[in-house]
């Protein structure tokens, strides 16, 4: 006896698709807050977290390594929306 095939009503979304939406909607909220900052200024009061770039000089070539991610209100308000749109559909 065959076992029926279960279906999801809502199928799970892929993890490129979910990381996708949540860098867009990071990328539009921060535009956003920055946009609206006169009218509402902790929307564009952001955090930088990182690592300060940081120099290996070698007799050949040097390497320079540091990145830093700037975090909003804003932008988290808009990563959540990104992923609740995403994953609603």
């Amino acid at each position: 006896m065959e076992r029926p095939v279960r279906r999801t009503r809502h199928p799970r979304r892929s993890y490129p698709a979910i990381a996708v939406a949540l860098f867009l909607g990071a990328m539009l909220g921060g535009i956003l807050g920055e946009l609206l900052s006169k009218a509402l200024p902790f929307l564009a009061r952001n955090y930088p977290i990182g690592v300060k770039p940081s120099t290996v000089d070698l007799a050949i070539f040097a390497l320079t390594v540091g990145f830093e991610f700037k975090v909003s209100v804003a932008a988290v308000l808009g990563a959540v929306a990104g992923v609740m749109l995403v994953s609603r559909r």
